[in-house]
């Protein structure tokens, strides 16, 4: 059936409730769609600043535990004490925790440039990491107290070298080659505590010095040689030491280096996490715009749907009114031949039903008095015809009469 033809069909009220329900419809659509887009746009901007905080504070956290680890690290190697050593790799450990959060949260910003720099602060942490493992096992050689490594070493091998020249009291040169062994045990200490490479060419010599001072001992050449080889072991462990020590510096610089590219990389980090904040707020304010100047055209649109819906309805219900009246106009001038064409099963159906019954019995009425009105014109003839019969027969008799 035609929706037109199904909507004539339906009770008046139905007709109005449809059409006021439709213009609702319209509006309660215009209203939902934005009021949702912006619970949208809401939702999303909320999501994002959600997003670029916890960026921020990771990026943070990361700053932190670097700074941590240095700490750690100079009080590694100022106090030699293994305890920073576990809480070093802690820091890492929570860096590199951090580090894979922040490459998911980089991936759900769709950002390379950030995946890009969480890769080269992974890297740069683990570099710092090997180095500083690299450190502590050069520190551990050289010795982490007097009695350890290197150093242990030393103070073994200078305690014999000590015991042997004590054991010589009175031999010629004795006093003069302690001295000299003093001396190059200080030219020692220098270089431990300044690391200056001018101490190793001091305590290079000063070992040649003892070693002379020692071919000049009034002791036997066993004795004499044994202090040699002794002298000979002291060169090679402090070389050894000065090696390590080399490895050390060598280290440092590559922490210093890691940390300083992991921070640079933070920085660059928090920035771009602020310029991506202010580039969201912008798009916020940019899609609520142009969300209020699509509200502001659906509910326009909305309303000129609800005008000619209004006009539609009004002209469905307005027209069949109007052809009635007309009717019912030409009834009133007389003219019952006609009929009204209006095919409906509502109110206005049945008042076409009603009108055209009323011409059809005023039409009968009509035919009704007109058949009686010549019926009465008939006997009146008949009557006028007697009347003059008889007058003329009256007349008849008078003129007799007479």
């Amino acid at each position: 059936m035609n929706p037109i033809t199904w909507y004539n069909n339906q009770k008046m009220t139905l007709k109005l409730g449809i059409g006021f329900g439709l213009v609702v419809l319209i509006f309660l659509g215009a209203v939902w769609q934005g009021t949702s887009t912006i619970k949208t746009l809401r939702h999303e901007y909320s999501h994002l600043l959600n997003v670029i905080e916890k960026k921020k504070s990771l990026l943070q956290g990361i700053n932190i535990n670097v700074l941590q680890s240095r700490s750690r690290e100079k009080n590694f190697i100022a106090r030699k004490n293994m305890k920073y050593v576990e809480k070093l790799n802690q820091e890492i450990s929570e860096v590199k925790e951090r580090l894979t959060r922040l490459s998911s949260i980089e991936k759900e910003l769709d950002s390379q440039t950030g995946l890009k720099a969480a890769a080269a602060m992974a890297k740069k942490i683990d570099l710092y990491h090997q180095s500083f493992s690299k450190l502590v096992k050069e520190m551990q050689t050289m010795g982490l107290d007097p009695k350890s490594g290197l150093q242990g070493q030393f103070g073994d091998l200078i305690d014999t070298i000590d015991e042997k020249l004590s054991s010589i009291d009175g031999a010629t040169m004795q006093p003069e080659t302690i001295t000299e062994m003093l001396k190059l045990r200080r030219h020692e200490k220098d270089y431990l505590l300044r690391g200056s490479d001018k101490y190793i060419k001091m305590v290079d010599d000063q070992l040649e010095m003892l070693k002379m001072m020692v071919s000049l001992l009034g002791i036997a050449e066993a004795e004499k040689s044994e202090l040699d080889e002794n002298c000979n072991k002291y060169g090679k462990l402090f070389h050894e030491l000065v090696a390590a020590n080399n490895a050390v510096t060598e280290e440092k610089k590559t922490l210093s280096a890691a940390s300083g590219e992991v921070e640079k990389l933070v920085d660059q980090g928090v920035l771009e996490s602020n310029v991506l904040m202010d580039k969201g707020v912008r798009e916020n304010d940019e899609n609520a715009a142009q969300m209020a100047n699509l509200t502001m055209l659906m509910a326009i649109i909305a309303f000129v749907l609800a005008v000619l819906i209004s006009l539609g309805i009004s002209r469905l219900i307005v027209k069949p009114l109007q052809r009635c009246v007309d009717f019912a106009e030409i009834v009133a001038d007389g003219d019952l031949s006609q009929q009204l064409d209006i095919n409906q099963s509502d109110e206005i159906g049945h008042l076409v039903t009603a009108l055209n019954n009323m011409s059809k019995k005023l039409r009968y009425l009509l035919g009704e008095i007109n058949s009686g009105i010549s019926e009465q014109a008939a006997t009146a003839a008949t009557l006028t015809d007697v009347a003059e019969g008889v007058a003329t027969e009256s007349e008849s008799t008078v003129n007799k009469a007479n």
